[in-house]
């Protein structure tokens, strides 16, 4: 039951129940105007508005928060944006609002170590984010409960095949209503309800939708940016050239390796998902590196004692392993477009992408097909 796939989706589904996606638009001639309020397990004394730039957080107007925590903004804007609202004192989160001109929304939020929204007039987005937004926290709590009673189950067969089902409808739920919404600029956010690598086609149709809606966006070109860089990893497309550090500190190039089947394994020691692969990656290497398979690994660590007992430990033989030390500010982050670890890319002799995301069986009856049988 818990493959690394479903997991990767649960954990995406609590991570949307962290965090409250809102559509905003206000009302004086020019003026946006939120006017808010907030409830919840703490006081809250004042909030932030701010916005991304350059990937920065930037505080743009802040607010005091009453005694019966109502706060408000007004804010002048030409066009549509992404803003976030983060509320003091050390509260680790943000709300989500997709602010727009000329235009009021009356917003309630509710704070019990999530944030969710109570309340939202003044937005037709709002009422599609908020769709959304229940129906992930619904998935999440029945997920949730289903992974908690599964260790100790009789009936471990059922419990997996409702988890399963639960899984892929809400994941075709989000797809349909994401493609049938495409031009709201919601979608910018709530795309990362689904696994940029498995729906990478969905990505590509909804960003080029807002793309032309918003071109100057910068939440929709920092996406698009991310789609367009892995669309060389579409089969056939030559595999982007990766040259980095071994532990050694001599530069490995991954087009070093021509001439033989290579997977290019992205992990991390800190990654147990990975480690938990780690032992069918070294089996099927044992099997096939005599046949001309070879493993390129890319480590996302940051600390190069950890990174080195990892290859030790795990029993990692092969001799190309690399990494800058930098995690997820990497430079293989962006160029392979990577959203989550293990995430594995098989190339050909030539180097172009064979398939992207095999890992256990799904790998080996590749390489079969690939190399042939090896008992």
């Amino acid at each position: 039951m818990r493959t690394d796939k479903y997991f990767k989706y649960l954990n995406l589904v609590l991570f949307f129940a962290f965090f409250l996606f809102g559509f905003v638009a206000c009302g004086q001639k020019n003026a946006t105007t939120i006017n808010g309020n907030v409830k919840g397990d703490a006081v809250y004394t004042k909030v932030t508005l701010n916005k991304d730039v350059n990937g920065t957080l930037k505080v743009v107007d802040s607010s005091l928060i009453n005694s019966k925590g109502d706060f408000k903004f007004k804010l002048s804007m030409e066009e549509p944006d992404i803003y976030f609202l983060k509320f003091e004192p050390n509260l680790d989160q943000y709300a989500y609002l997709v602010l727009s001109p000329k235009q009021t929304i009356d917003i309630q939020f509710k704070i019990e170590k999530t944030i969710r929204y109570e309340m939202v007039k003044g937005s037709e987005e709002m009422k599609f984010s908020k769709g959304i937004l229940d129906h992930l926290d619904s998935v999440n709590a029945k997920l949730v409960s289903l992974q908690e009673a599964y260790p100790n189950a009789e009936n471990k067969s059922e419990i997996e095949a409702e988890f399963n089902q639960t899984f892929s409808a809400s994941r075709a739920y989000v797809k349909q209503k994401l493609l049938q919404n495409k031009t709201m600029l919601s979608c910018a956010i709530l795309l990362t309800a689904l696994d940029f690598n498995e729906e990478i086609a969905v990505y590509e149709e909804v960003l080029n939708a807002l793309n032309q809606k918003y071109p100057n966006n910068e939440e929709v070109k920092k996406q698009l940016k991310k789609v367009k860089s892995v669309s060389g990893l579409r089969q056939g497309a030559e595999a982007p050239e990766i040259a980095l550090p071994n532990p050694q500190g001599k530069v490995m190039k991954l087009s070093s390796l021509r001439g033989k089947y290579v997977l290019i394994d992205f992990w991390a020691s800190w990654c147990r998902p990975c480690r938990a692969e780690n032992p069918n990656v070294v089996a099927l290497y044992n099997k096939y590196h005599p046949k001309g398979f070879d493993i390129f690994s890319v480590s996302l660590d940051n600390n190069k004692s950890n990174w080195e007992n990892g290859i030790q430990s795990d029993g990692l033989i092969w001799e190309n392993h690399v990494s800058d030390l930098k995690q997820w500010q990497s430079e293989v982050v962006p160029l392979y477009g990577i959203s989550g670890i293990p995430f594995t890319v098989l190339i050909d002799k030539n180097g172009k992408v064979i398939a992207t995301g095999l890992r256990g069986d799904s790998l080996r009856v590749k390489l079969e097909e690939l190399l042939g049988k090896v008992d």
